[in-house]
């Protein structure tokens, strides 16, 4: 059961030169003829690098929320290259979880922020077997 993190905590930033994504290929070598590129999955796992900035309270919350459910898959809505709010549209939810340990670090007086690596929920648009030979 994936869970929303609550609406009134801050939106995380998204680091948009912070994508990575793992095509997930090995090559092999074959007994005869060419090599072949072989995949290690049936989707393209993408990580991103999240900022969470809040305040003193906030960041408590926050890191015993994220600490609790963020390493299951999470639903947030994130600010960053692939989810903006040009011309007033509403964010939309992504389905994240994270895949690192959260940095936390003050920047300012009264400002945290809280950082840590997340994955993208898989999109199955190969299905196992389906260009396998």
């Amino acid at each position: 059961m994936m869970v929303d993190i609550p609406s009134h905590y801050p939106n995380p930033e998204m680091s948009p030169h912070s994508m990575e994504i793992n095509t997930g290929t090995t090559r092999m070598e074959m007994q005869a003829g060419n090599s072949k590129q072989r995949r290690y999955w049936f989707f393209l796992p993408v990580k991103w690098a999240l900022t969470w900035k809040a305040n003193t309270v906030y960041a408590q919350d926050i890191v015993r929320w994220l600490n609790r459910y963020g390493y299951d898959w999470f639903g947030v809505k994130v600010v960053g290259p692939l989810n903006t709010t040009i011309n007033m549209q509403p964010l939309k939810l992504m389905s994240l979880r994270l895949i690192s340990d959260l940095q936390i670090s003050r920047v300012g007086h009264d400002l945290w922020s809280i950082s840590g690596s997340a994955e993208g929920e898989p999109s199955q648009t190969i299905t196992k077997g389906e260009s396998d030979d």
